[in-house]
């Protein structure tokens, strides 16, 4: 499996299927974050919070 690449009933197109994929990118990072590859971590951490703010942007 590739980077946010987690099978979910929700699109990526949709707000649900945005915070999945924001979600997995968390987990990703705490991983990166483990083995010590901080630039990696922090590139998943700006993803994901770049996509919930645009899950949440959709909802309104």
């Amino acid at each position: 499996m590739g980077l946010f690449s987690r099978k979910t009933a929700h699109p990526m197109g949709t707000p649900q299927g945005m915070r999945n994929a924001a979600a997995d990118a968390e987990k990703q990072a705490e991983e990166f974050r483990a083995k010590g590859d901080i630039a990696a971590a922090e590139v998943c951490e700006t993803w994901a919070a770049k996509t919930r703010r645009a899950a949440n942007d959709s909802d309104t």
